[in-house]
């Protein structure tokens, strides 16, 4: 109405370059408002006025916002849960009565370790469940790169500590003897090479992550030559397609399968030698079983939770090498990978992006159940020396 039509967004009429609403060449008056100036007739020069306006926010699908729920669940969970555990794991380091020797101190160390990083990943969660349920990202350049070092570096590193845990406890029981496992040195050691790896493997991720302007609509109003941009930002990777495919199965091999079968080496080991130990010690009140199981529980919660992801993933690379790449360099990764998707296809890839998230926030439960039976079976060992002691006194 009123002399306004919906344009596309490369041009405004076939009589003006198509370049003609590039603001990279406009002068820029305000945030959103820029001078543009264009040749007609290839003498007449002509000024109009752009401005950029964000869309308005529409009322989602019952399922996003359900979606979304589960979403600020699992923040709230985690946030809580992971500090908890922290704040219990203080008070037993605190603890002057286990004495200069504290048995399972450095695996409490990796769980320190774990829970600190899944903190990373749920401060993560908050500007994720805005950008989905807005629509596009309000944060700019400089949250987006702190959105993926804390979500992907985060899921990365949280992938090698369990790695590290089930090690630990397959050292411990396996090769009883081998005390340099075992040392402070060792393990702060492991967690700094694990935190240096996670960050040079995502590496390509964290340099190419930018927030990208995307025209939806165009709008011109000739009289006075005025034109009005709806446009959104997205975070994205942006990565060129032979790096991000590369990106992709480099991650996929050495963030999961490669952990993936160190863990199940571990536990398998972990597993055999806990059946010789039940079989020569039957009454033995040493935690055992529950230390295994509740390792055992967070290398499966791990599975279920980041086996369904990478399949997404891997899915989409596979879309990729069959669709040819846009001319726009810097289009987001579902409009690369998924360009054919419906609404429900998309819904369920989400629904797969979300199964991290709940690992997160159910893996504090076991964490701080692994932490008690660490402190247990210390408490079982300071009793031993204590009784060992005094009867070598009384003697």
């Amino acid at each position: 109405s009123g002399g306004m039509s919906l344009l596309s967004p490369s041009f405004i009429d076939e009589s003006r370059p198509r370049n003609v609403t590039d603001t990279s060449l406009c002068e820029q008056l305000r945030t959103s408002i820029f001078k543009c100036n264009y040749t007609h007739n290839s003498s007449l020069v002509e000024e109009y006025f752009v401005q950029k306006v964000f869309p308005p926010v529409i009322e989602q699908e019952p399922r996003l916002v359900s979606l979304a729920i589960v979403f600020i669940l699992c923040f709230i969970v985690s946030l809580a849960g992971n500090v908890s555990v922290l704040t219990m794991i203080y008070g037993y380091l605190q603890n002057p009565s286990l004495g200069p020797s504290r048995h399972g101190e450095h695996t409490i160390i990796y769980i320190s370790a774990l829970c600190i990083t899944d903190l990373f990943i749920s401060i993560s969660l908050p500007t994720a469940i805005a950008d989905n349920l807005l629509g596009f990202w309000l944060f700019g350049t400089v949250i987006c790169k702190m959105h993926h070092i804390c979500g992907s570096v985060g899921r990365i590193l949280s992938t090698f500590l369990i790695t590290a845990i089930s090690f630990d406890r397959y050292a411990a029981v396996c090769h009883p003897l081998s005390s340099r496992f075992r040392s402070h040195a060792f393990v702060y050691t492991v967690i700094l090479v694990m935190v240096l790896s996670a960050f040079l493997l995502l590496l390509p991720l964290l340099l190419y992550a930018d927030t990208r302007e995307y025209i939806i609509h165009e709008v011109a109003a000739y009289d006075s030559l005025n034109v009005t941009r709806v446009r959104v930002y997205k975070c994205t990777d942006a990565m060129p397609r032979e790096v991000f495919l590369a990106f992709t199965y480099s991650t996929f091999t050495l963030g999961f399968i490669l952990p993936l079968s160190l863990i199940i080496y571990f536990d398998y080991n972990l597993l055999r030698q806990l059946h010789i130990h039940i079989r020569e010690h039957p009454n033995s009140d040493i935690p055992l079983r529950r230390i295994f199981r509740y390792t055992i529980v967070i290398s499966i919660i791990y599975f279920i939770g980041w086996t369904p992801y990478w399949w997404s993933v891997l899915y989409g690379s596979y879309l990729m090498q069959d669709n040819s790449r846009s001319e726009v360099d810097g289009r987001s990764l579902i409009d690369m990978a998924y360009p054919n998707y419906k609404k429900d296809a998309l819904f369920t890839i989400y629904v797969l992006h979300a199964f991290p998230y709940l690992a997160i926030a159910t893996n504090w439960v076991f964490y701080g159940l692994l932490n008690t039976q660490l402190q247990a079976r210390a408490n079982h060992s300071s009793v031993e020396r204590s009784t060992l002691l005094n009867a070598s006194r009384s003697r």
